[in-house]
């Protein structure tokens, strides 16, 4: 085998991946299309620390999302990676979506999510002069954090550790060996081919190819992307004090999605969000 370990995919998933297996197995390389990592999905999206509040109990969802959200933390503490603990308060605005708050509370207990309570409407004021509801759950927790700086950080310390990051580089074939794979792949030099005792998909919105690469059917193992379509509207500086957490709405199950919600970020500025599902 050429290596032990290729990861496919240079967003903050891959670059994470490649610094935990580097850590302890030598000749890991990654591979991403683009002509740096980082550079799709990983830079384009709120830059949210997610509490734990919306999934299954005891789903895995639920499980990465709650441990990877005090990693997160304790690697920007130890590490000085910019990130606020800044808080979110999902609010209602009607008793029908009151009760959706009283099943998230339940929820986000359950998956072990710390320091969750329900406002009133004169909390939510109180916290939020601008923002009107009539009842809020309020998740401490939850907070946002630079990506690029957290990026940086995983392909620093892979690189230490001996990982190899090969950018422009794309995976256009996998065939599996009796021991591990074979890669091929197109650069600057053109086709080639390398082979892996492991390969790890972390190719974000192209993950659904490159499981086809390898023979596996994403809609047999309940694996179908959902994908939406997201803009950004920042918020002009002289309003910027008017938002001082994460405002999100109840969340439409039959849109799968969160949302118009507000999101800061670690220059003070605020941001609406607003999403509407690829049909």
């Amino acid at each position: 085998m050429d290596f032990n370990c290729i990861v496919i995919g240079g967003g903050i998933v891959g670059l994470a991946a490649t610094d935990h297996i580097s850590a302890n197995t030598d000749n890991v390389a990654l591979f991403e299309r683009n002509s740096t990592v980082g550079f799709e999905t990983s830079s384009r999206n709120s830059e949210v620390i997610h509490a734990g509040l919306y999934y299954g109990k005891d789903s895995k969802k639920a499980r990465m999302c709650v441990e990877g959200r005090r990693e997160i933390y304790r690697l920007a503490q130890e590490h000085g990676i910019p990130a606020h603990k800044c808080g979110k308060i999902i609010v209602s605005t009607n008793p029908q979506e009151s009760e959706q708050l009283q099943s998230l509370l339940e929820k986000g207990r359950e998956n072990e999510v710390e320091g969750l309570q329900m406002l009133t409407g004169a909390q939510v004021r109180k916290r939020e002069p601008h923002v009107s509801a009539i009842e809020g759950l309020l998740s401490p927790e939850s907070g946002i954090v630079d990506s690029h700086a957290l990026m940086t950080h995983y392909r620093r310390r892979a690189e230490e550790q001996g990982a190899f990051v090969v950018v422009n580089c794309t995976v256009t074939a996998l065939e599996k060996l009796a021991d591990g794979w074979k890669v091929t792949y197109h650069d600057s030099d053109g086709v080639d081919s390398t082979t892996a005792a492991t390969v790890v998909n972390a190719a974000g919105l192209g993950a659904q190819d490159v499981m086809r690469m390898a023979s596996f059917d994403p809609d047999q193992h309940d694996l179908t992307l959902h994908l939406c379509k997201g803009e950004y509207f920042t918020v002009k500086p002289s309003k910027a004090d008017k938002v001082k957490c994460l405002v999100y709405p109840v969340p439409k199950p039959n849109l799968k999605s969160l949302g118009i919600h507000t999101v800061v970020d670690m220059s003070g500025m605020f941001k609406l969000w607003a999403e509407r599902v690829l049909r």
